[in-house]
């Protein structure tokens, strides 16, 4: 897997990407790299004064909203200082890539500790068609799970390319979700212009046949089930 080091001021923008080996066995392969992730995130958050740490349980519960209603406040306390790791799909593990994917894992509580945004790791992403921003350390892993067999692939810092191949394959692979989605909404669309409704049978074969579409789109969407069973430990 891949360091990448927030850029939080000038006498850093030189820090190098640094490649790290983790150590794991096969029963333990997914907790024990994101409770190492989790590890890293806290040293990284630093000594929080109570000051901080209140800020911080404000912000928590700001972002929980409505849900934080009738909750205990020491258990939004013991919450909102939990680590917590975010893994985003660069590339899903899906049939189509050979049940592979690339992941990049983030602090889950990133935007409310307040920590810089990342211009590589957010340059990244976007080079992989995701438009979003990233802030704090991050790490980039491969891994193959089709469900029934689970292992960790090596992803080296010279894959992060415009040119390298998974970036291309990623970026098909949101066209081709793209292009699903608007199958599925064009059929969706005639059934209301035709005034067919599911339970009609010629509503319920195109709505089968729309079904079957979202099924398939389906099958690229990555598995949470990693991020579960992890932040669980």
């Amino acid at each position: 897997c891949n360091l990448i080091t927030a850029v939080s001021g000038a006498e850093r923008r030189t820090e190098a990407i640094q490649e790290l080996t983790f150590e794991t066995t096969q029963s333990d392969e997914v907790m024990s790299f994101l409770n190492h992730l989790k590890r890293h995130f806290k040293k990284a958050d630093g000594g929080k004064s109570a000051a901080q740490k209140q800020a911080h349980h404000q912000a928590f519960k700001a972002q929980m909203g409505d849900k934080a209603a009738g909750v205990d406040d020491n258990l939004l306390q013991m919450l909102s200082q939990q680590q917590l790791v975010e893994p985003i799909a660069l590339l899903s593990n899906a049939p189509a890539t050979g049940f592979t994917g690339v992941y990049m894992y983030c602090d889950d509580q990133a935007s409310i500790k307040q920590l810089p945004i990342n211009q590589r790791a957010t340059a990244i992403a976007e080079a992989a068609g995701q438009h979003l921003q990233v802030s704090g350390d991050v790490f980039i892993g491969r891994y193959f799970d089709n469900e029934e067999e689970f292992k960790r692939l090596d992803f080296t810092a010279s894959e992060l390319s415009s040119s390298a191949p998974w970036i291309s394959e990623a970026n098909k692979q949101i066209m081709r979700r793209s292009e699903r989605s608007g199958d599925t909404q064009a059929l969706l669309h005639r059934m209301q212009q035709q005034g067919q409704q599911p339970g009609t049978a010629a509503g319920a074969g195109q709505a089968a046949a729309a079904a079957a579409v979202v099924v398939e789109a389906a099958a690229e969407s990555p598995s949470e089930a990693e991020k579960a069973k992890g932040n669980q430990a």
